[in-house]
């Protein structure tokens, strides 16, 4: 029972890190991933007609940012083109290895 829940803490305590997010301007925006400073939990794009901004934010900024058409997201490059984060992978694997030690 003890290594079950030494699973579940390691693979929760394995994804408490920065926020990862692009961080980049102009219209190919998707090659520069930077480790968001803490205090930043939020990834921001924004489309105008001159491009696409994208950057690290916080929950103020977005919430400011709103009025201005600017989306926010809170996964690890989740400001990118519809990628899937590999967080999740990383919950599902001790989740399965508890059901394959049982």
């Amino acid at each position: 029972m003890s290594l079950k829940i030494a699973l579940v803490l390691a693979s929760v305590l394995s994804t408490a890190d920065f926020l990862k997010c692009y961080n980049c301007a102009g219209d190919q925006c998707t090659d520069n991933p930077l480790t968001c400073p803490q205090g930043f939990d939020r990834c921001m794009i924004s489309n105008t007609a001159v491009g696409t901004a994208k950057a690290c934010g916080s929950q103020a900024l977005c919430n400011v940012a709103q009025q201005l058409k600017v989306n926010c997201c809170e996964e690890d490059l989740c400001n990118g083109a519809g990628t899937i984060g590999k967080n999740l992978l990383l919950l599902l694997v001790p989740v399965a290895s508890i059901f394959v030690l049982s």
